[in-house]
């Protein structure tokens, strides 16, 4: 029975120990890594956003030059019948 008194108390020794080493979070640490958790997932949906004006200005980009192509050559079309007529 002594040994397993021993033993008991060996393990209180060294779970104390065990936590004594464990590094402690502090309110502050907590509140900052909560603060900096939320401050990252509002960049990355900034960036999506800024990303998917980006691409939607190059889709309107591409179809407006498109566009202005499709405008000349009518135009230079419509010209060149008149002068040939």
């Amino acid at each position: 029975m002594q040994k397993i008194k021993i033993y008991h108390d060996n393990l209180d020794d060294y779970n104390v120990e065990i936590s004594a080493k464990r590094p402690r979070k502090y309110a502050g640490v907590e509140i900052v890594e909560q603060e900096l958790q939320t401050l990252n997932t509002d960049y990355k949906n900034l960036l999506d956003k800024v990303l998917s004006y980006l691409n939607q200005l190059q889709d309107d980009e591409s179809r407006i030059r498109e566009f202005v192509s499709i405008i000349h050559n009518n135009l230079y079309f419509k010209k060149k019948t008149k002068t040939n007529k």
